[in-house]
């Protein structure tokens, strides 16, 4: 990457940013073990639609939206990471990247401002995150009257209830961006028991179903729109995992066993400062990575795949040391240790795993 781009910390509006935000989501108290708090986390979500307008970071200024960099946006996920928020933010960033990269005037100006405005949830289905090529378990055919979708797709993020389904398809020698609205004609969306508890993913039925073509892609640029996603993924790990450190560390102060606290202890200690270590190389990495895109750096596709998958393995291993250092009380249900390491490990294969990731970041360093 060019000198001078690694970033050690953030501007003063940003950091205002990140703590308005942490404040908000700790408003309702300290993440529970069973999901009877879905209803508070709604109403979490809407203030903070409400107060800080965190849509509108999503779109740029011609389109009524904030314009923000993706330094921004990465501390926005890096908070929602943290509070594990069950909110349709995620999955409506996916198809706002994708069509900001890739689609077509009439689709941007007719999608982005309804985004921006909190008006419009969207999806992107693409195969990244359904576990196998587009074309597997889907059938994409272009007939007189427009595209038309049979088949299904898997572990599509908030697929229930996105007001508009994205779905990125290869068609002969490049892909093609198809939108479909939820409530289209033999369209049925079904909900997906899955590791993450607080993530909802669906299975997306197609038959016969109508679909508008908004956007082409080559395959570098699907490769840029993949490595968006997988740093704004990263950063919501570097969030998750600075959350279980910050548990391991404070319960490490309070239990005491042999008249000491644990955090006494040498095994203890090396424990919680490998988990520091990782923890902050991680965010560098992601924040490095956030720069590159702001920047357009030639070494951006290196950056994002470098900073995926460090953080990726840096969420497993800070998630089941914060077990560790818990003991037995982390294996209840209600403690919220189980809830962090059910989105690090469900979400290893959810934008390529961590393989896939350093694959991809060899390939792209030339090495």
């Amino acid at each position: 990457m060019q000198k001078g781009k690694l970033v050690l910390a953030l501007n003063r509006q940003q950091q205002e940013l990140q703590q308005q935000l942490r404040t908000l989501l700790e408003r309702n108290g300290p993440l529970g073990g069973p999901r009877s708090r879905v209803r508070e986390d709604s109403d979490v979500w809407a203030d903070l639609i409400a107060e800080q307008d965190l849509m509108a970071m999503l779109v740029p200024k011609d389109l009524g939206g904030w314009g923000s960099s993706f330094l921004d946006l990465c501390v926005v996920f890096e908070e929602l990471g943290r509070r594990l928020l069950p909110s349709p933010y995620f999955a409506t960033a996916l198809a706002a990247v994708a069509l900001r990269e890739i689609g077509d005037v009439p689709a941007r100006e007719l999608y982005l401002p309804k985004i921006g405005s909190g008006a419009l949830t969207a999806t992107l289905a693409y195969p990244a995150n359904t576990g196998a090529s587009a074309s597997a378990g889907l059938s994409v055919r272009q007939t007189r009257d427009g595209w038309l979708l049979d088949g299904q797709l898997s572990h599509v993020l908030d697929g229930t209830t996105a007001d508009v389904i994205l779905l990125l398809a290869p068609v002969e020698e490049h892909w093609v961006l198809l939108s479909v609205e939820g409530s289209a004609p033999g369209l049925s969306r079904h909900p997906m028991e899955t590791l993450d508890l607080m993530r909802p993913q669906s299975r997306i039925e197609f038959s016969g179903v109508q679909a508008d073509r908004i956007g082409d892609a080559t395959q570098s640029a699907i490769d840029a729109i993949h490595g968006r996603i997988s740093v704004l993924h990263a950063a919501e790990q570097v969030g998750g995992a600075q959350q279980c450190l910050d548990m391991a560390v404070a319960y490490a102060k309070e239990r005491v066993q042999f008249e000491r606290a644990i955090g006494s202890f040498q095994a203890t200690k090396h424990k919680c400062s490998e988990m520091l270590r990782l923890v902050e190389t991680a965010r560098a990495a992601v924040y490095a990575a956030a720069v590159a895109i702001d920047s357009s750096d030639p070494d951006v596709g290196f950056a994002s795949s470098a900073a995926a998958a460090f953080a990726a393995e840096t969420y497993l291993k800070v998630t089941s040391d914060n077990i560790q250092i818990h003991g037995g009380i982390a294996f209840q249900f209600e403690h919220p240790a189980h809830l962090y390491f059910r989105r690090a490990r469900g979400g290893v294969g959810l934008f390529g795993g961590t393989r896939q990731h350093r694959e991809s970041a060899v390939r792209f360093a030339d090495l």
